[in-house]
């Protein structure tokens, strides 16, 4: 059994691995040139405070990504939340 934030952590890379930094196919990347100017919504996705804790987060969530396999990934993905407003009515 894999940690659920392991299983999250792969997740968040999978699904927002491609807005800045493609930790897919290139993990090296992420401490190159990519990195060095990041945007607001890569510093709010890792919650990292600076440039080094960003990387440093990128790196571990790399790390985690490549340690789940796809398909627990798949069995194990984040799910949306109920729909709140359909309740109400």
């Amino acid at each position: 059994m894999v940690p659920s934030e392991v299983t999250g952590a792969a997740n968040a890379v999978h699904r927002y691995g491609a807005i800045q930094v493609d930790l897919c196919i290139r993990p090296s990347a992420v401490l190159g040139e990519r990195l060095r100017r990041p945007s607001r919504k890569l510093l709010a996705l890792t919650g990292a405070a600076s440039v080094e804790l960003a990387r440093k987060k990128v790196t571990a969530l790399t790390a985690a990504a490549n340690a789940v396999p796809p398909q627990q990934r798949k069995a194990e993905a984040v799910k949306k939340p109920p729909n709140r407003r359909a309740r109400l009515c």
